[in-house]
């Protein structure tokens, strides 16, 4: 970011919340023809699996936001047909919304923003999870299926899908989140799309 921010006239914005989703910059952003660029870097969040429990506490800590966007009986069908993998053997586990409602209602709005710059997300190492305290449910790779999506639908991506193991372990500390090598290497990347 400071890279930007010292080479370039550049608003920012981290969202407040804990939890930052694609819905809150939708929710929060609607003046984006007055940019050249706009950066995103979003959607780990939506798309990663979650015990039903804590997803359910995240929609309720965003539900005026999840409601603005989906309607209330797609949203409710959706979090009744969960995955079928458990977090830790114990929970079901499911995902912010489905991949039918990202299509139908949030990638028609990133769509038409022909000067966003969206990052991607890399794939989750199985058996790696660095510095992070926890466990990441089995089903970890679902955040691809999402990311396919979205990189087919955005024009000016930065696909980091196809780190190899070596990278992912030298680009994030946890598989999620970066380095300073990784924010680094997304950097070269949006300069090059910039330029």
């Amino acid at each position: 970011m400071g890279y930007f921010i010292k080479n370039y006239n550049v608003d920012y914005f981290i969202c407040p919340l804990e939890h930052t989703t694609t819905l809150d910059f939708l929710d929060l952003y609607n003046k984006h023809d007055r940019y050249d660029h706009i950066i995103l870097h979003t959607g780990v969040v939506d798309f990663s699996p979650r015990p039903i429990s804590k997803l359910n506490l995240l929609i309720h800590n965003k539900k005026r936001i999840y409601y603005k966007f989906f309607q209330k009986h797609s949203a409710e069908k959706h979090l009744i047909n969960h995955y079928d993998e458990k977090y830790k053997n114990d929970e079901y586990t499911n995902s912010l919304y489905s991949l039918r409602m990202a299509k139908d209602r949030i990638l028609p709005q990133l769509h038409h923003m022909e000067n966003l710059i969206w990052i991607g997300c890399n794939r989750v190492i199985r058996g790696w999870d660095g510095n992070y305290p926890g466990e990441r449910p089995i089903n970890m790779d679902v955040i691809q299926h999402y990311n396919a999506q979205f990189l087919k639908n955005i024009d000016n991506t930065v696909d980091i899908s196809k780190w190899t193991n070596d990278e992912i372990m030298k680009y994030t500390c946890d598989n999620i989140h970066l380095t300073k090598a990784g924010m680094d290497y997304i950097k070269k990347e949006i300069v090059k799309i910039i330029k």
